[in-house]
């Protein structure tokens, strides 16, 4: 589950190699955030890499190469589509993949490497993949379903200490739709509108507070 990976991650639980799999770029970003939060002893060192643009080789020797000026450094690695089914003719780089998997065997423990693959499915068939779902924390970044939608906002409430009911979470889908980041984005509004001495989001509050968001965007479009 992702959210005991996210757990490990706030102890300061912190593994050599992750991989971060799905299309739900508010899950992604997310994992990606904490990882930064957690790196930050010294002068943070955060090192990008387009898997599109570069081959794996680079991401590899940078994560051998021992950081400057921080103990651990952060470095992520974005479309890593060499772990999903190939489209003949559509490569766009010929990555070593005999290099990461060797690499893989035995990662070094000074940087904190993050492989994105943002697709629904990996090729399960792949040598490299049954290798990196052994070797990496697997992050699974799946868009949630309507139940699972309202498990989350009521335990994303609960990190700004606040209650929201069942009944209250269905109205907030129904009034701000499905997009994690703008449904996170309304539950701190909310919770910074209740202050530290009101607990519950009631459907009332998203009924004034949502609407008057929706209305306001809807209003700089026909700007």
């Amino acid at each position: 589950m992702i959210t005991s990976v996210w757990k490990a991650i706030r102890s300061g639980q912190i593994d050599p190699v992750y991989i971060v799999t799905g299309t739900e770029s508010y899950f992604i970003e997310k994992t990606l955030d904490l990882l930064k939060t957690k790196l930050t002893d010294g002068e943070p060192e955060f090192i990008h890499f387009d898997l599109d643009e570069v081959p794996v080789d680079y991401v590899i020797e940078e994560a051998d190469t021992i950081p400057f000026f921080s103990d651990r450094k952060l470095i992520i690695a974005k479309n890593a589509s060499f772990l999903k089914a190939a489209e003949r003719g559509k490569e766009k780089i010929d990555h070593n993949l005999k290099a990461l998997e060797a690499w893989l065997e035995n990662p070094p423990s000074s940087s904190v490497t993050v492989f994105v693959a943002p697709y629904e499915k990996l090729d399960e068939r792949k040598k490299i993949t049954k290798l990196m779902k052994q070797r990496a924390i697997m992050v699974e970044a799946k868009s949630l379903q309507a139940n699972d939608l309202e498990t989350w906002l009521t335990h994303e409430a609960k990190t700004y200490g606040k209650i929201l009911e069942k009944q209250s979470a269905q109205k907030l889908v129904e009034m701000a739709g499905t997009n994690l980041t703008l449904l996170s984005s309304e539950l701190e509004k909310m919770s910074l509108y209740l202050g530290a001495d009101e607990e519950e989001i009631t459907g009332g509050l998203i009924e004034q507070m949502t609407a008057r968001t929706l209305e306001q965007d809807a209003f700089k479009m026909l700007q």
